[in-house]
């Protein structure tokens, strides 16, 4: 990890990403700065740290989420097949976030339909 302050330590937090030598979770910082309007001076007041502990907490969790949806949407915006099973899923995909999956038994018989998350299943490489 690039950053010092952010420690991930099973022992602490259930290895939750925390501020060292507080224990206070970058997730629970970060929702405070979002509560007080992006304004890092009550944070810090509030938990008792400094400024650059809060913004190394915030850099770490946008870090978190910006990643995360990157692989949201490669798992959610892409064709999955070109029959007329693989457009329709693409679209249910792409508007609602939800596959048509078929189910088979040992013989390859269809044995029932269900309807899943479509970020369940991400493109095979």
């Amino acid at each position: 990890m690039d950053n010092p302050i952010i420690i991930i330590d099973p022992e602490i937090q259930g290895g939750d990403p925390t501020i060292k030598g507080h224990g206070i979770r970058t997730a629970v910082v970060y929702d405070l700065w979002l509560g007080e309007k992006k304004q890092i001076q009550p944070v810090c007041e509030w938990f008792r740290i400094t400024e650059e502990e809060v913004m190394a907490a915030i850099k770490y969790e946008e870090g978190i989420k910006k990643n995360h949806m990157k692989i949201y949407f490669r798992n959610r915006f892409y064709l999955r097949g070109t029959t007329w099973l693989g457009i329709f899923n693409t679209l249910l995909a792409c508007l609602f976030n939800r596959v048509l999956v078929r189910h088979i038994n040992e013989a390859g018989k269809t044995v029932r339909w269900s309807v899943k998350h479509g970020t369940d299943f991400p493109p095979t490489q």
